[in-house]
């Protein structure tokens, strides 16, 4: 996903948008499971597991580490392009620009909460404010 997040043209105009849905519909699953994984965790049953909570820890690291940069750098350009040449509403452009901006909204949220520093998303609007 790395790959797909920053090294494709999206301003190709015959850019494949597909690769881009396919590629923010796995890090949904990835992020659906960590949400689960948190939703467990607080659960009676699982809070007592200290294996649970270092999974959902390394989940998160590894979202960071791995994922977050990539894709908010990829977020900034789909989103600049979207605002410079608007796509056509329901278009595969339009889909993959809303679903990123919630992924965006989901990935802070989760890096918050587990008080990861998040200087990967505030650097990204500082340098392009």
């Amino acid at each position: 996903m790395q790959k797909v997040f920053t090294t494709l043209d999206y301003e190709h105009p015959r850019f494949d948008w597909k690769i881009v849905r396919e590629a923010l519909d796995m890090l949904e699953h990835f992020i659906g499971r960590i949400d689960q994984a948190v939703e467990q965790q607080y659960s009676s049953n699982f809070s007592q597991n200290p294996d649970a909570d270092r999974h959902v820890e390394e989940a998160v690291l590894l979202l960071d580490s791995r994922l977050a940069k990539e894709f908010f750098w990829m977020a900034r350009t789909i989103l600049k392009l979207t605002i410079e040449k608007l796509p056509r509403e329901g278009s595969m452009q339009a889909q993959c620009a809303e679903k990123t901006v919630t992924l965006a909204g989901r990935i802070a949220a989760r890096l918050i909460h587990h008080s990861v520093t998040v200087s990967v998303i505030t650097a990204g609007v500082r340098n392009h404010c």
